[in-house]
């Protein structure tokens, strides 16, 4: 999830998807520089993803390191390195920072802060802990619609255990999007193709955040909801 023309997430996406996902995050925000303290937070929650893997019983690969850069997406998994890429707040450009300050307001710099470092400490990295799964389980299908969808069903299995207001407020805010802006994708094309056919435009189109939201939407209306489990167990979705 990224903006459009700065390299992460846009003003749109930050309001909608992340602003109602930021509860508790202003405590949690690190101050500038706190890399080892964000190095720390990010391991904690890789190992608490890796230890539920664990728990179910399947057989664990070598857990992803994790190094703080920039990267367009916010958050990205380098299988060459199994390395998780995240880009932290204080190393985007104040341009960038300003994008998710939503309604301007005395309040509004920390919010923005906020609703990033809620959406991608928690939400993107975890959605690249998913990314890891599928390299690890040698399903590994990059730029493809079902690996991001699969990617998303297992952040979204994970979040609804460890924190469901957090995934009732991604969800949330993912319908937002989806009712408040209209399909971006040209007319008389299917979604899932123009994803597939545009590898190279992925990160850099609004197709793509609307896209991502419509994934969690559609996702969060699967009954049963699956479980982490059945989510680990098809690390592409749909196959």
């Amino acid at each position: 999830m990224h903006a459009r023309g700065t390299g992460t997430l846009s003003g749109t996406l930050a309001c909608l998807l992340l602003a109602g996902a930021a509860h508790g995050a202003v405590q949690r925000a690190q101050p500038p520089g706190a890399d080892a303290a964000l190095i720390g937070q990010l391991s904690a929650l890789r190992d608490a993803f890796v230890r539920r893997i664990d728990e179910e019983g399947y057989r664990l690969c070598p857990r992803p390191r994790i190094e703080l850069g920039a990267t367009r997406a916010g958050g990205r998994y380098l299988p060459e390195r199994n390395l998780i890429l995240i880009t932290a707040w204080s190393q985007l450009s104040a341009q960038q920072q300003q994008g998710f300050a939503g309604v301007p307001g005395p309040g509004a710099p920390a919010a923005a802060r906020a609703a990033y470092e809620s959406g991608t400490y928690r939400w993107v990295f975890v959605q690249q802990l998913g990314h890891w799964w599928q390299d690890c389980r040698h399903m590994a299908a990059p730029q493809s619609y079902a690996a991001l969808n699969g990617a998303n069903r297992m952040a979204l299995a994970f979040w609804r255990e460890r924190d469901p207001r957090f995934a009732a407020a991604i969800v949330r805010g993912s319908v937002e999007l989806v009712n408040a802006v209209a399909d971006p994708v040209p007319p008389g094309q299917d979604a899932q193709a123009w994803f597939e056919a545009h590898p190279g435009e992925q990160l850099a189109s609004p197709a793509h955040e609307w896209l991502q939201a419509r994934m969690i939407a559609t996702l969060a209306q699967e009954a049963p909801q699956p479980s982490f489990h059945k989510s680990l167990s098809q690390p592409l979705y749909p196959y």
